[in-house]
């Protein structure tokens, strides 16, 4: 869908700043998500965590490949990775509670940037 293509897209976008550590192009990003509705970054959240799940993957021997992003994730420590998909996945539950768009994206770019130190 083409929901599901944005959500997938804008999830690369997000983590080709975090791999790289760039909390300015981030935060830049994360204002940019405030016009979407929930649902949406719902589908967003859970694209983020399969590109996560997909770094985790490759850094325990699966075979690699994947969209070079996965491949710049599985750089980070692994520690990172997992404290990045607790913070989505708390996110996900709080879309969930009628938390507006606004403080999810607030919440997902200071999230991102706690679990990357």
């Amino acid at each position: 869908s083409q929901a599901g293509e944005e959500a997938r897209q804008a999830a690369g976008t997000l983590f080709s700043f975090w791999a790289k550590g760039d909390e300015l192009g981030m935060a830049q990003f994360c204002i940019s998500l405030e016009k979407w509705d929930r649902e949406a970054l719902t589908g967003l959240f859970d694209q983020a965590v399969t590109l996560l799940r997909d770094a985790l993957a490759l850094q325990t021997g699966a075979e690699a490949g994947g969209p070079p992003v996965v491949q710049a994730l599985a750089q980070r420590p692994r520690k990172a990775l997992l404290a990045a998909v607790g913070v989505l996945e708390s996110l996900r539950s709080a879309a969930g509670f009628n938390v507006g768009s606004g403080h999810l994206c607030g919440a997902l770019c200071a999230g991102l940037s706690q679990a990357g130190q």
